[in-house]
């Protein structure tokens, strides 16, 4: 994905289940969006390629609450629950290599295996870790087989998303350096109203420790309001040299139903405010929650008319 950013910032796509939504799939029971990979297949593929039509460069699988534990205590058999993983993967390459032989495409698009907290098992989409305390081991296994799913199927590098702990956030590195030495991730958190991750963490601390591990390609944030991004990445440029990624969601209040961040009213968008995010060192720059094809579509076209070179 580094190699991406010598032309220019990089793109990424924006919000799977808002569109699912829009399409008539329900997207409020406990597994969100993940379902639709094995109910409405064509539809999610069909997401993934309006992302890259828009102009993003990756695409992230809807597996951002497919861990087995989360699919199997949804009532899913371990085979179908390890099938649906591996679908979110065959999608989002399907749609790529349609838009590429559609369009005649030589731009290089990447696949990333979408890896979302573990607070996702708990549906508490406030990320509040005083539900639970989990250890390093723990945290590692509930992680292990998604990700040696995901790595199977062909995902490129991993997004390690919407991260709330650092103690999780250590543990999903550890697991990426011992049983993933060919794949990197970029690592993005989550941020409680403070700006600190959910567990009391300051920003600067956790970014900080990441900064010698070589296969976090890129750190940030993601699913904050557009409005909260710039003070952020001053954070973070000041202790990382490390590319760094931001993908706001949409700025509507949400509630701690996480199926409820696909239906939000559409309050503000993020590509306004790109320029001023470039300006301050960000990298790689797409949506999160709420966000749609037509707001990937802006940003593009903000990052290519403030970047060409």
């Amino acid at each position: 994905m580094v190699n991406l950013l010598d032309q220019q910032p990089l793109v990424i796509d924006g919000g799977i289940a808002t569109e699912l939504s829009k399409q008539g799939v329900d997207t409020t029971t406990p597994l969100w969006s993940a379902m639709a990979a094995a109910t409405y297949p064509e539809k999610v593929q069909g997401v993934h390629r309006q992302y890259f039509e828009a102009g993003a460069s990756v695409a992230t699988t809807d597996s951002f609450v497919a861990s087995i534990p989360t699919l199997v205590n949804a009532g899913m058999s371990l085979t179908d629950a390890r099938h649906l993983v591996v679908s979110t993967v065959k999608l989002a390459k399907q749609a790529r290599k349609s838009y590429q032989d559609d369009s005649a495409s030589d731009r290089l698009l990447l696949v990333a295996g979408g890896v979302g907290p573990y607070a996702e098992y708990t549906s508490d989409s406030s990320q509040s870790v005083k539900n639970y305390a989990l250890t390093d081991s723990q945290y590692r296994r509930f992680h292990r087989e998604r990700m040696q799913l995901l790595a199977a199927a062909g995902v490129d590098l991993f997004a390690f998303e919407t991260q709330s702990t650092f103690v999780e956030a250590q543990a999903l590195t550890e697991l990426l350096e011992c049983e993933f030495p060919d794949k990197t991730a970029w690592l993005s958190f989550s941020l409680d109203e403070h700006g600190n991750l959910w567990d009391g963490t300051p920003l600067w601390e956790a970014v900080s420790y990441f900064e010698p591990h070589p296969q976090i390609e890129a750190i940030g944030v993601n699913c904050l309001a557009p409005s909260r991004i710039t003070d952020m990445v001053g954070i973070i440029s000041q202790v990382t040299t490390k590319p760094i990624i931001v993908y706001p969601n949409n700025g509507a209040a949400v509630d701690d139903k996480p199926q409820t961040r696909a239906v939000s009213d559409h309050t503000q968008t993020p590509a306004a405010l790109v320029p001023q995010w470039l300006a301050a060192g960000v990298n790689i720059v797409g949506g999160c929650c709420g966000t749609t094809p037509a707001d990937i579509r802006s940003v593009a076209g903000v990052v290519n008319k403030t970047c060409v070179k």
